[in-house]
């Protein structure tokens, strides 16, 4: 044991990832390539077979996979990975990452703080706000043992009707998300965590989701110098990595999907804009990159051969109404096809040295290490009440009344008050003081997103009994059902608001409403905000 320990020091106090690189054999060089993920809250023998048998130096973390339930259940989790790496021959310490952008994608929410996503931070216009959300997301991560965040998202949502940016996307003008894009480095980077700039060569102006199917961005060579590339270009040397998009651009190749271009990766990326870091993949079980290839295994090698360095096998998706996800076994199949198209010639070794020598290289200079992390002062700053105060402060600088035609002051003592809101988003609801805006008569009616028509029966006969109506809606233009339904009720009750905690899109839809306000983001935070600006508005 001393012996690999020895080696282990040895390979990370070099200075040349390259020397490193020669210490390893062919398979725990594929596997420092893979990141994959597992079910259960422990390491176990799943964690076992990927880590030591198929030496995948990477996982991420999802709750639907790993619980999250805690910070000291992701702290655990996060020691018992790393402890599996430790007794291997090499006892390279695991990349372990999450996507945590803040706002809808974050997948840490029981006990860390919940902040605002992207477009919240560019409505507030205030980028210090940014680097301070960054800073403290950074060092909760870091005080659970999660060294790499996928974030920041630099996609320009230049197409309202982008179903898998929207409020990911700081803004529409390139100028803005390269402004708030650079102070999120900082502050991850301040918090000595590794970033990801996402997702090139730019996912902001397509109306098709990559999960389900391949997205075609139709621009010119010239429009996305002057929109989409700009956020990478200015920003590439101060990212650790960049993640491709599963996005067919034909202007930069006819043929190949980002991923799995090389004029795109090799070409526009390595040689045009110059990037030296880690180049990793969106996650290889999206419908978007599948369709342009047979089989995972098949699309890994064509990853390669365009130049990834890093492929996320975790992950599920929805196929035919199932979630889909690879199994241990199959990650292990996707190692060994690596290793074959190696052993016959398909792929150099020098081609996979490369990439191994990247991934050193960031492990060694963010020092990552797989000995246990104890509960420091940051851990117990999870979630602290500080951290919160920030949060709450970046929601009430984004929260904006589209429009108010409501007569103020407004007393709400003794009327009938009816909540609509999404069904998943009713927890947050729950915590704000909105279900208390009457205590005698305020009555709440959770909405799914394909609701049926006889929820839409219910819904008018309650809104029939109240003097207000206040309804969440949340991405409703995607659901044309819950868009008529609500559109009916600003119809027949004219004392109607809405409040759009979602796409800003979706105020468009109800310009008949006396009262929009729009929160950019559905987090807990933002309601709070939505309510304190009603409150202020309207004087109650």
């Amino acid at each position: 044991m001393m012996h690999y320990l020895f080696l282990f020091l040895s390979i990370f106090s070099l200075s040349s990832s390259l020397l490193a690189v020669d210490a390893m054999t062919l398979e725990e060089k594929v596997g420092q390539l893979l990141v994959c993920h597992f079910h259960g809250e422990m390491a176990n023998e799943e964690a076992r077979l990927l880590i030591q048998k198929h030496h995948m130096g990477s996982v991420i973390y999802f709750g639907w996979a790993n619980g999250l339930q805690s910070p000291k259940a992701v702290l655990d989790l996060s020691n018992s990975l790393q402890q599996l790496a430790a007794q291997n021959r090499l006892a390279i310490p695991l990349f372990i990452m999450i996507d945590q952008e803040g706002g809808m994608i974050t997948r840490l929410k029981h006990g860390f703080t919940i902040f605002p996503g992207n477009l919240a931070l560019g409505e507030s216009q205030q980028p210090k706000f940014a680097k301070q959300a960054a800073e403290i997301m950074g060092q909760e991560l870091k005080a659970v043992g999660i060294n790499l965040n996928l974030a920041p998202v630099v996609d320009i949502n230049n197409e309202p009707l982008n179903p898998v940016i929207g409020l990911r996307s700081f803004g529409s003008s390139p100028t803005q998300v390269t402004i708030f894009g650079k102070e999120v480095l900082e502050g991850y980077h301040q918090a000595k965590i590794i970033t990801t700039l996402k997702h090139f060569p730019g996912h902001g102006n397509v109306t098709v989701d990559s999960h389900l199917d391949l997205p075609v961005l139709n621009a010119s060579k010239e429009e996305l110098e002057k929109i989409e590339l700009i956020p990478f270009r200015e920003l590439a040397n101060q990212t650790d990595m960049i993640m491709t998009a599963h996005l067919l651009v034909p202007a930069l190749d006819s043929v190949h999907c980002a991923t799995l271009s090389p004029a795109i990766l090799q070409g526009l990326l390595r040689q045009s804009v110059g990037f030296q870091g880690a180049i990793i993949s969106d996650s290889m079980v999206m419908e978007g990159l599948l369709k342009q290839s047979p089989s995972v295994e098949e699309a890994s090698i064509q990853a390669l051969e365009a130049g990834c360095d890093l492929l996320i096998l975790g992950g599920r998706q929805p196929v035919n109404e199932v979630m889909h996800e690879l199994s241990a076994v199959q990650m292990g199949d996707v190692h060994q096809a690596i290793v074959q198209a190696v052993k016959q010639g398909r792929l150099s070794e020098e081609r996979i040295n490369q990439s191994v020598a990247r991934i050193l290289k960031l492990k060694h200079t963010y020092h990552l290490s797989t000995q246990a992390l104890q509960p420091t002062q940051a851990f117990a700053n999870i979630g602290s009440a500080s951290h919160q105060q920030v949060a709450q402060q970046i929601a009430h600088a984004a929260v904006k009344v589209v429009q108010n035609h409501l007569d103020a002051p407004i007393n709400l003592k003794d009327k009938k008050v009816l909540l609509i809101a999404p069904q998943e988003l009713s927890k947050e609801i729950k915590q704000t003081p909105f279900p208390q805006l009457n205590e005698q008569t305020t009555s709440l009616f959770f909405i799914y997103d394909q609701i049926s028509p006889l929820e839409t029966e219910q819904l008018l006969d309650a809104a029939e009994k109240v003097d207000l109506v206040i309804v969440f809606a949340y991405q409703a233009w995607r659901y044309p059902q819950q868009l008529a339904t609500i559109q009916t009720l600003i119809k027949k009750y004219p004392l109607t608001c809405v409040f759009c905690l979602g796409n800003p899109y979706d105020a468009s839809f109800f310009q008949q409403a006396p009262y929009i306000l729009n929160t950019y983001s559905p987090t807990l935070p933002s309601i709070q905000a939505a309510y304190d600006l009603f409150k202020n508005s309207l004087r109650f």
